[in-house]
């Protein structure tokens, strides 16, 4: 009598094929799109503090801020590229006990062809050790005229126009990299340089 062959067993795919198909999954480009600079007011809206941090709003200068791409490129992916102003904006920072912050952004872009792009992102930035305190009480102010403190931000902005020559933009998640200028514990300035994750 002779025994049955053995049967393997079911099980998961094999180390090297799950390395593989993960090394696929992280083949990714990001493709630059354009930049921003905002001036932003000289002023800040606090909301009080609720569990965990404190809540405040940051707003844009209107007409002050300039969309551009860095080498003045005309076209990106074949299409229109983005230049303008930001005609409104606004950040509601939730500033945490454990000094970082969360924005929520919301902004409007027109473009020096006339069309409107509204922008939404979330994202994280850290404010220093002690930075929590410091943009709350005040004492020490954060940053100073000759040595502002400058904060990494890291930002995921979606798009959405009803404009032809920008529809492209609807089609990507896209990630910002961003430094944040702060002096005098205000946010004097932002600067974001957008990419799509292709």
């Amino acid at each position: 009598m002779t025994a049955e062959p053995r049967r393997e067993l079911a099980g998961p795919p094999k180390a090297r094929e799950s390395l593989f198909e993960r090394e696929s999954l992280f083949e990714r480009d990001l493709l630059y799109l354009f930049s921003l600079d905002a001036d932003t007011e000289m002023r800040r809206e606090d909301l009080g503090f609720v569990p965990g941090g404190v809540r405040m709003n940051v707003f844009a200068r209107p007409d002050k801020t300039r969309v551009y791409h860095v080498e003045r490129e005309r076209s990106t992916l074949g299409f229109k590229s983005v230049q303008g102003t930001i005609t409104a904006g606004v950040d509601r920072v939730f500033l945490r006990e454990d000094d970082v912050g969360l924005v929520n952004v919301q902004v409007t872009i027109q473009t020096d062809d006339g069309a409107d792009i509204h922008a939404a992102y979330g994202g994280t930035f850290p404010a220093g050790q002690r930075g929590y305190r410091r943009l709350i009480s005040k004492k020490p102010k954060l940053g100073s005229e000759t040595e502002p403190f400058v904060a990494q931000a890291f930002v995921t902005p979606r798009f959405e126009t009803n404009s032809a020559n920008y529809r492209w933009l609807t089609q990507y998640q896209c990630v910002g990299f961003s430094c944040v200028s702060i002096i005098e514990s205000m946010v004097r300035s932002v600067s974001v340089d957008i990419y799509a994750m292709d």
